[in-house]
């Protein structure tokens, strides 16, 4: 009897896996050919352009408030990704700094630690420039 479970269960699995495994295949995640092929959740109906789907939910924050909603993941990626212009642009970042303004917690200590880095490695750049350019007059 317990021997038919076990097979049963495996059968289970076994199908579970080649359900999975087809669900990639035909997102064309599965195999390396087709990884140029863009993935369609990540185009932007309303332009046909590609963007991320956090780009997505920060211009509805800005857009159509009342049917947005927090998602982590989609916060997590714009702050991992705000100082990177091609994923980025200027008037999403722009978006993104009113968004900023509302954040609480770890959220936004993390940010601010960030932030106040990059400025300091931006300052020191610009007094090595600085410094750089004296020397060679």
């Amino acid at each position: 009897m317990k021997t038919n479970n076990k097979k049963k269960k495996n059968k289970k699995n076994k199908s579970r896996k080649s359900k999975a495994k087809n669900k990639l295949n035909q997102k064309g995640l599965a195999s390396t050919e087709n990884a140029s092929v863009p993935d369609p959740k990540l185009q932007d109906t309303t332009t046909g352009n590609d963007t991320h789907p956090a780009i997505d939910y920060l211009r509805k924050w800005q857009d159509d408030r009342s049917n947005w909603s927090f998602k982590k993941n989609r916060q997590v990626w714009l702050l991992k990704n705000m100082m990177d212009v091609s994923k980025v642009s200027e008037s999403d970042f722009k978006t993104l700094i009113k968004y900023m303004q509302g954040l609480r917690g770890s959220a936004r200590d993390t940010t601010l630690k960030f932030a106040k880095e990059r400025m300091d490695q931006a300052d020191s750049v610009d007094v090595s420039k600085a410094l750089t350019c004296s020397i060679a007059s």
